[in-house]
């Protein structure tokens, strides 16, 4: 098999995407999607990360290529949740303090910067509505991110994602309160969750 036979299969198995890594990882020379990119046959989305010209590009899934270090937050953990409807315009993302990444004015990434021990807390993986893995926090640490700066959120999405995670039959009321003491917001957390539970 041919590196551009490789390369098409992997974008069939990967949801249109392969990154320069990605290709050396599997044996492909990074040259084959230069040239593949050339021809049409592939979009250059970003600098190392190339699509399927036939698949929609992943937004969460670009910014995470272009920012590696940044983690979804707030009103963007809570839409990857599934705690609200909205679709963000900008893409909220927690960055460690030491990390400042050439071109993140210019995007579409609402940046916050927190000390390593806040910025590691409650880190995971879920599948963005393109079906690829990101990092973003987990529903308990964004519910307390989001009570933490409330005016970074509409008061009507916090209402929504609290009664979202308050019907939810997988909650961990002992992580979120364990999150809440980490973030100093266990008052306001317990004032929502006597509300709900």
């Amino acid at each position: 098999m041919d590196d551009s036979a490789k390369v098409k299969q992997y974008l069939e198995q990967n949801h249109g995407s392969i990154t320069r890594k990605q290709a050396l990882a599997i044996g492909i020379n990074t040259m084959t999607l230069s040239r593949m990119a050339a021809a049409g046959k592939l979009e250059r989305a970003d600098r190392g990360i190339y699509i399927d010209p036939d698949f929609l590009p992943d937004d969460f899934l670009l910014a995470q290529h272009r920012f590696s270090q940044g983690i979804f937050a707030r009103d963007t953990a809570l839409y990857l949740h599934g705690l609200t409807d909205r679709t963000p315009l900008l893409l909220d993302m927690n960055f460690p303090q030491s990390y400042h990444p050439a071109g993140l004015k210019e995007s579409a990434i609402v940046p916050s910067f927190q000390a390593v021990h806040l910025y590691s807390l409650g880190i995971t993986e879920v599948l963005t509505p393109g079906s690829h893995l990101v990092k973003t926090y987990d529903i308990e640490r964004t519910l307390c991110d989001i009570i933490r700066k409330p005016n970074e959120s509409e008061n009507e999405v916090i209402v929504q994602a609290m009664n979202e995670y308050a019907r939810r039959p997988n909650k961990d009321i002992t992580r979120l309160f364990e999150y809440a003491r980490a973030l100093r917001v266990t008052e306001k957390m317990r004032g929502y969750m006597q509300v709900l539970l």
